[in-house]
């Protein structure tokens, strides 16, 4: 049951604050038609590079499935090694005046093949477990891996189609109670038009595999499927009743997208890390020729009005903490003021005038997710602590 009550406080947000925050963010897939019978697929995949978890696949195991229905045809796996990784940022929005020190990283994956058109349409389909136990608004995500696929249809191939592509990292760091609004639309230039739908994100592989896990690391259920399983995929499970794949930010927030334009906006009184899953479906013809996916991250912070204070990583153990948390008090011999806020920014903890090496906080009566908060005139420092 507190399991439960935790992830209903939203659990822990992705940061390099967070010792936990340590599974692959997730992913997205395009093909562009090269010549003839010929496509060049890319595929992007997400990580957190603070964390000490799951690094990039090199080579990552795609597979290749054929069929309009079950059971779907296996035609091939592709053993493909990533570019040189690289950062990037999230998308932040203006009421973040202190970003967080995010450290977050890509790679690409690229290859191309022959697809011949025989009335089927093609599956490509990645898989990978785990999902950051971060997203507030899953039920267990730690358990549960994530599927990156495209669809290439027999009317894609009739035309020579390219997909649609997202040409921006979806990860955006937003405010609490402030409204914002980004334009996610794609790029693509073969489509008549592209539909834009909140959808379920989709699951893949499981926890299975591992010296915590025994059991096949390649199995549907195990952490990196190979090959990967064939379609039908099961979709994510949105936690309690206030969370849903078209309601993904909670009861009590608005969140809209534009279904012509891509344009998505909305608001919310929570704090924390949320998935959201967006299809785009292109037309042409007044057929739909490609389904594409994408995850969002939403990470919420504070709307922070303290402009001219930085905020820097408070240091801290241990995380999860039960009955105590001790507190490195940087500096040499400063004073600060200890503040504990809940979800919902209530003060919980207050503490004034605390200096030496370490500060030994007392939990009980605590349980869920809380914001530390450590500053002076001068400086300040954060982070976020699980109690159970």
């Amino acid at each position: 049951m507190k399991a439960k009550t935790l992830l209903f406080f939203l659990s822990l947000c992705i940061s390099p604050f967070i010792a936990q925050a340590d599974h692959i963010l997730g992913g997205k897939i395009h093909y562009t038609h090269i010549s003839d019978d010929i496509y060049e697929f890319e595929m992007n995949i997400y990580r957190d590079c603070n964390s000490g978890g799951a690094i990039f696949d090199d080579p990552a195991t795609i597979t290749l499935y054929r069929g309009n229905s079950e059971p779907y045809d296996f035609v091939q796996s592709f053993s493909i090694s990533h570019t040189q990784p690289f950062s990037f940022s999230p998308m932040i929005d203006p009421c973040v005046t202190n970003p967080f020190p995010f450290c977050l990283q890509q790679a690409i994956y690229r290859f191309e093949t022959t697809l011949v058109d025989n009335g089927e349409d093609y599956h490509l389909v990645y898989q990978r477990c785990c999902k950051s136990s971060s997203y507030g608004n899953l039920d267990d995500p730690e358990e549960i891996g994530f599927t990156i696929t495209s669809d290439i249809t027999s009317s894609a191939l009739q035309t020579n189609n390219s997909s649609p592509e997202f040409n921006f990292a979806p990860f955006f760091e937003i405010c609490n109670g402030v409204p914002f609004s980004y334009n996610i639309a794609a790029l693509e230039s073969d489509a008549d038009s592209i539909i834009y739908e909140f959808c379920s994100p989709i699951i893949g592989g499981g926890p299975f595999g591992t010296p915590t896990n025994p059991g096949d690391p390649n199995a549907c259920d195990g952490v990196s499927p190979v090959p990967a399983c064939p379609p039908p995929f099961d979709n994510v499970i949105f936690s309690g009743s206030i969370f849903s794949f078209d309601n993904p930010l909670g009861a009590g927030s608005t969140l809209e997208l534009d279904r012509n334009t891509g344009e998505i906006s909305g608001m919310t009184p929570f704090l924390g890390q949320f998935l959201v899953g967006i299809c785009a479906s292109e037309y042409v013809g007044g057929e739909v020729v490609s389904l594409s996916r994408l995850d969002l991250t939403f990470w919420v912070d504070f709307a922070n009005n303290t402009a001219d204070l930085v905020f820097q990583p408070l240091s801290f153990y241990p995380n999860p903490a039960n009955e105590r948390l001790i507190i490195d008090i940087p500096g040499n011999g400063d004073r600060f003021d200890l503040t504990v806020r809940d979800v919902n920014g209530r003060i919980v903890k207050r503490i004034l005038n605390i200096s030496g090496n370490q500060y030994e906080l007392v939990t009980e009566g605590l349980l869920g997710v809380y914001f530390v908060e450590l500053r002076n005139e001068d400086v300040g420092y954060f982070g976020k602590v699980l109690v159970f």
